[in-house]
Protein backbone atom coordinates (compact mmCIF):
# COMPACT_ATOMS: atom_id res chain seq x y z
CA UNK A 1 0.00 0.00 0.00
CA UNK A 2 1.11 3.79 -0.83
CA UNK A 3 -0.53 4.93 2.13
CA UNK A 4 1.58 4.04 5.40
CA UNK A 5 5.08 4.44 5.21
CA UNK A 6 6.65 0.69 4.85
CA UNK A 7 4.95 0.35 1.46
CA UNK A 8 5.23 3.54 0.41
CA UNK A 9 8.94 4.21 1.77
CA UNK A 10 10.59 1.07 1.54
CA UNK A 11 8.52 -0.29 -1.79
CA UNK A 12 10.00 2.88 -3.71
CA UNK A 13 13.90 2.24 -1.80
CA UNK A 14 13.75 -1.29 -2.74
CA UNK A 15 12.61 -0.41 -6.55
CA UNK A 16 15.49 2.21 -6.88
CA UNK A 17 17.88 -0.79 -5.81
CA UNK A 18 16.66 -3.01 -7.76
CA UNK A 19 16.82 -1.11 -10.91
CA UNK A 20 20.16 0.77 -10.23
CA UNK A 21 21.73 -3.19 -9.40
CA UNK A 22 19.69 -4.45 -12.47
CA UNK A 23 19.15 -1.72 -14.98
CA UNK A 24 18.49 -3.86 -17.62
CA UNK A 25 15.71 -5.76 -16.28
CA UNK A 26 12.06 -4.85 -16.87
CA UNK A 27 10.76 -3.54 -13.57
CA UNK A 28 7.16 -3.96 -12.52
CA UNK A 29 5.65 -2.72 -9.19
CA UNK A 30 2.20 -3.66 -7.94
CA UNK A 31 0.29 -0.31 -5.96
CA UNK A 32 -2.15 -0.32 -4.07
CA UNK A 33 -3.47 3.33 -3.42
CA UNK A 34 -5.44 3.96 -0.09
CA UNK A 35 -9.06 4.46 0.35
CA UNK A 36 -9.92 8.40 -0.01
CA UNK A 37 -10.75 8.60 3.50
CA UNK A 38 -9.74 7.21 6.96
CA UNK A 39 -6.36 5.46 6.63
CA UNK A 40 -3.54 7.58 7.50
CA UNK A 41 -3.97 11.28 7.91
CA UNK A 42 -1.24 11.75 5.83
CA UNK A 43 -1.54 9.41 2.98
CA UNK A 44 -1.98 11.69 -0.03
CA UNK A 45 1.71 12.85 0.99
CA UNK A 46 3.00 9.40 1.23
CA UNK A 47 1.31 8.29 -2.08
CA UNK A 48 2.56 11.57 -3.92
CA UNK A 49 6.47 10.77 -2.78
CA UNK A 50 6.01 6.92 -3.55
CA UNK A 51 4.51 7.22 -7.25
CA UNK A 52 7.05 10.04 -7.77
CA UNK A 53 10.09 7.86 -7.10
CA UNK A 54 8.36 4.16 -8.77
CA UNK A 55 8.08 6.49 -12.03
CA UNK A 56 11.93 7.32 -12.10
CA UNK A 57 12.89 3.49 -11.11
CA UNK A 58 9.88 1.45 -12.43
CA UNK A 59 9.14 0.28 -15.71
CA UNK A 60 5.36 0.16 -14.96
CA UNK A 61 3.37 0.35 -12.32
CA UNK A 62 0.08 -1.54 -11.63
CA UNK A 63 -2.38 0.74 -9.74
CA UNK A 64 -4.95 -0.84 -7.31
CA UNK A 65 -7.90 1.69 -6.06
CA UNK A 66 -9.01 0.14 -2.45
CA UNK A 67 -12.23 2.17 -3.41
CA UNK A 68 -12.44 0.78 -6.76
CA UNK A 69 -12.34 -2.63 -5.56
CA UNK A 70 -14.69 -1.85 -2.83
CA UNK A 71 -17.47 -0.51 -5.14
CA UNK A 72 -17.02 -3.54 -7.21
CA UNK A 73 -17.91 -5.63 -4.19
CA UNK A 74 -20.30 -3.55 -2.67
CA UNK A 75 -22.87 -6.35 -3.81
CA UNK A 76 -22.08 -7.85 -0.27
CA UNK A 77 -23.58 -6.09 2.72
CA UNK A 78 -20.16 -6.01 4.07
CA UNK A 79 -17.17 -6.05 2.20
CA UNK A 80 -13.53 -7.61 4.53
CA UNK A 81 -10.27 -6.81 3.72
CA UNK A 82 -9.67 -10.03 3.07
CA UNK A 83 -12.62 -9.81 0.20
CA UNK A 84 -10.36 -6.94 -1.38
CA UNK A 85 -7.20 -8.71 -1.53
CA UNK A 86 -8.56 -11.81 -2.80
CA UNK A 87 -10.44 -9.48 -5.57
CA UNK A 88 -7.10 -7.81 -6.17
CA UNK A 89 -4.82 -11.17 -6.40
CA UNK A 90 -7.25 -12.62 -8.68
CA UNK A 91 -7.59 -9.76 -11.34
CA UNK A 92 -3.90 -9.26 -11.11
CA UNK A 93 -3.45 -12.86 -12.02
CA UNK A 94 -6.02 -12.41 -14.99
CA UNK A 95 -3.70 -9.10 -15.71
CA UNK A 96 0.00 -11.10 -15.63
CA UNK A 97 -1.37 -14.28 -17.32
CA UNK A 98 -2.58 -12.23 -20.54
CA UNK A 99 0.48 -10.03 -20.08
CA UNK A 100 2.98 -13.18 -20.27
CA UNK A 101 0.84 -14.31 -23.62
CA UNK A 102 1.62 -11.07 -25.32
CA UNK A 103 4.94 -10.96 -24.72
CA UNK A 104 5.86 -14.39 -25.98
CA UNK A 105 5.18 -12.42 -29.12
CA UNK A 106 6.54 -8.98 -28.80
CA UNK A 107 8.64 -7.03 -26.83
CA UNK A 108 8.11 -6.01 -23.23
CA UNK A 109 7.47 -2.05 -23.87
CA UNK A 110 4.87 -3.40 -26.17
CA UNK A 111 2.90 -5.24 -23.55
CA UNK A 112 3.19 -1.65 -21.82
CA UNK A 113 1.39 0.21 -24.56
CA UNK A 114 -1.40 -2.36 -24.65
CA UNK A 115 -2.03 -2.59 -20.84
CA UNK A 116 -1.41 1.27 -19.93
CA UNK A 117 -3.97 3.72 -20.25
CA UNK A 118 -1.26 6.29 -20.14
CA UNK A 119 1.88 4.51 -21.36
CA UNK A 120 4.46 7.94 -20.77
CA UNK A 121 3.49 7.63 -16.72
CA UNK A 122 4.19 3.91 -16.96
CA UNK A 123 0.24 3.43 -15.31
CA UNK A 124 -1.92 0.25 -15.49
CA UNK A 125 -5.08 0.64 -13.30
CA UNK A 126 -5.76 -2.82 -12.73
CA UNK A 127 -9.28 -4.05 -12.58
CA UNK A 128 -10.28 -1.09 -15.33
CA UNK A 129 -12.56 -1.61 -18.11
CA UNK A 130 -9.41 -0.16 -20.13
CA UNK A 131 -6.90 -2.53 -19.21
CA UNK A 132 -8.87 -5.57 -19.21
CA UNK A 133 -10.48 -5.35 -22.44
CA UNK A 134 -7.29 -4.12 -24.12
CA UNK A 135 -4.84 -7.38 -22.93
CA UNK A 136 -8.23 -9.73 -23.00
CA UNK A 137 -8.50 -8.23 -27.35
CA UNK A 138 -5.01 -8.54 -28.00
CA UNK A 139 -4.54 -10.32 -31.41
CA UNK A 140 -3.90 -13.55 -30.65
Amino acid sequence: SLCGGTGSGDGSRITQEIKTLYPEMFVVNVAVLPFKTGENPIQSYNVLLAVDKLQEYSDMIVLVENSVVGQELAGKQKVSMAQVNEKIVSDLQILLKNCKQVAKRCAIWEVLKIVSSVPTVKFCFLGSCFSRNMIENVDR
